[in-house]
């Protein structure tokens, strides 16, 4: 009984001690000052040798910066087509100031243009990297804190006009890269590796999305709005409440893509189709909420000395148009990208109506006289159907007295009335389809 009494004695003096200690003399975590290690934000972290994923960048809540002022600076290269504005610093060439100039808030000519990517320290951060990343502690690879230099002096990234910019590690390797834009939403990185060491060099090419704070959404059923990919030719997609309960889900697969769909919006990252990729979606709390969808190779870029070595993503940013879709996949050869659009179960069936309905807008030009028209349409395609219905309606109706005689008549012998319903049936050559209760629930 002592023993016993000593060791309850012993558990609460043990559980004091802690109590005390935790709360006059451990340091304390200012939530708000704390950031998300990051390697691409530490060189340091990029030189750990067992961190060969892309990381969660970091992201100090307590201070929110305009996003007007961030964008305003001279070191960024500025984006403009007939459907995009926007900029990227040098610093790091992180993509994340995007805005869809074909469309707006509302309906009204006045109102704002979509805002599509922000940067880090902004309301809400919406931004996309693509780099390198190394197993080797010696080897220093390209971080957002990286200051990159252009080939060429133009400060506009257009249609026509490419960005060329390298960076030298200092060790014998240089990092090139342009970025190419076309007239819709697809980005293209090409990056090129020289590596003019005596070593041969092993690399693996990565790109991240990272979405901070949960977007506000519909949250209808039938509308897909949060991360989603297609991997070895499926479709996945992931709720933010998914994300944030399970924290980190990985995918390995053949090429694919991977990124964040609003209901009209989509980024997507769209890595070389041929390679084994994976691919993680993850979750951080550090005041807000933070997202990110990134992907790496399984296998390194093999970089021997005097040779060079090349790798092209693709980034998508913009409106979920079902033709322009389609065409990248095409021409791309990107698996499944008008899955984007969430067509739903009966996708065979839904496209092709969507296709039909875009095809009568371009004819009638008006989305309401298209939607009259297929209507129309889908009436007379199936009023064989429709008319068989309703003459097997109209007999059913003239069967009515006859079929309430017979129940009347063998009220109590259930199988009888069966059976001269049957005989009935059969006479008028009439054929039913029973309900659960038994009774007849129409003919055909």
């Amino acid at each position: 009984m002592n023993d016993q009494k000593n060791m309850l004695l012993a558990i609460v003096l043990s559980m004091a001690i802690l109590f005390v200690w935790d709360f006059f003399f451990a340091p304390k975590t200012n939530l708000e000052n704390t950031k998300v290690e990051s390697i691409n934000d530490n060189p340091e972290n990029i030189l750990n040798e067992e961190v060969i994923k892309p990381s969660l960048p970091a992201q100090n809540v307590q201070k929110i910066v305009d996003r007007e002022k961030i964008v305003d600076t001279a070191d960024r290269i500025q984006i403009q087509t007939n459907s995009l504005s926007g900029s990227f610093s040098l610093k790091g060439l992180r993509l994340d100031d995007l805005t869809l100039v074909k469309y707006r808030k509302t309906t009204s000519e006045s109102s704002d243009e979509i805002v599509l990517l922000s940067p880090s320290s902004t309301q809400n951060p919406y931004f996309a990297e693509i780099g390198w990343l190394s197993s080797d502690r010696s080897i220093l690879t390209p971080n957002n804190k990286t200051v990159w230099k252009q080939e060429n002096k133009s400060q506009l990234l257009t249609e026509q006009n490419t960005i060329n910019l390298y960076w030298d590690n200092g060790q014998g390797l240089l990092f090139k890269r342009k970025i190419s834009i076309d007239d819709d939403y697809m980005f293209s990185i090409y990056d090129e590796i020289i590596n003019n060491t005596s070593n041969e060099i092993a690399l693996y090419p990565y790109g991240s999305i990272t979405r901070i704070s949960t977007p506000k959404i519909l949250g209808f059923f039938i509308l897909h709005e949060g991360p989603l990919g297609v991997f070895n030719d499926t479709l996945s997609e992931f709720d933010y409440s998914e994300v944030r309960e399970k924290k980190l889900e990985q995918i390995t697969s053949i090429g694919g893509w991977s990124g964040f769909t609003d209901k009209y919006w989509l980024t997507a990252l769209i890595s070389d189709q041929n390679k084994e990729i994976e691919t993680s979606l993850r979750h951080v709390f550090n005041g807000s909420d933070l997202y990110q969808v990134d992907f790496r190779t399984i296998k390194p870029t093999i970089v021997s000395p005097g040779e060079s070595s090349n790798v092209e993503t693709l980034f998508f940013a913009g409106a979920k148009e079902v033709k322009l879709l389609d065409r990248y996949s095409e021409n791309y050869g990107i698996a499944r990208f008008d899955l984007a659009i969430d067509f739903g179960w009966f996708y065979f069936l839904t496209k092709p109506l969507f296709y039909s309905l875009i095809w009568l807008k371009d004819q009638l030009g008006n989305f309401g006289l298209s939607i009259l028209a297929l209507t129309v349409f889908l009436r007379l395609l199936l009023y064989p159907l429709a008319d068989k219905q309703f003459k097997a309606m109209t007999k059913l109706k003239k069967l009515q007295p006859e079929m309430k005689a017979l129940q009347e008549r063998y009220s109590d012998d259930r199988t009888k009335l069966n059976q001269e319903l049957m005989e009935l049936y059969k006479k008028e050559k009439a054929n039913t389809r029973k309900s659960s209760g038994g009774s007849s629930s129409g003919i055909v």
